[in-house]
């Protein structure tokens, strides 16, 4: 049974909420805001000056329906060794220092929602074979005939 991955589950990362926190100390109210990855909107929230929140809508499969998911994010600060301040999201669920929220049926970290970067469920075979499609790609050529570059020999 294939797991659900990183890459396929839409996420709210903090290089995103980084830059409009500046404009939103001072507002009482809060700073209204749309998250959008590319030409999708992916959840429309308000932000304030340690939280965030946050309503998008999601199905799982797409015969289900529609559903309407709401909560909030906090977030907290850090000073790096080389200066500045790095901003981090708290997980929802387990509190836990993160650089994005995926958003599902709950908002939570890849740990609390067990999501796995795609290369973690590939096997050792199909890892080889991604290597030798990369290593071909580079080299422009088919990986079936692959082209040799200028003063490479070939072994005997």
């Amino acid at each position: 049974m294939a797991r659900w991955t990183v890459e396929g589950v839409d996420r709210i990362e903090a290089a995103m909420l980084a830059p409009m926190l500046k404009e939103v100390d001072g507002c009482e109210n809060g700073r209204r805001f749309v998250v959008r990855r590319g030409e999708k909107e992916l959840a429309v929230g308000v932000l304030h000056s340690s939280f965030a929140t946050f309503q998008y809508s999601v199905r799982m499969r797409s015969f289900d329906p529609w559903s309407s998911v709401s909560g909030n994010v906090s977030f907290t600060w850090t000073r790096p060794n080389f200066g500045g301040r790095r901003l981090w999201l708290v997980c929802p669920r387990c509190g836990r220092r993160v650089r994005a929220i995926f958003m599902s049926t709950t908002m939570a970290c890849r740990h609390c929602l067990g999501l796995r970067y795609r290369l973690q469920q590939a096997s050792r075979i199909d890892r080889g074979w991604g290597m030798r499609d990369r290593i071909c790609d580079r080299l422009g050529g088919d990986p079936m005939n692959p082209v040799k570059p200028k003063r490479m020999h070939w072994t005997p």
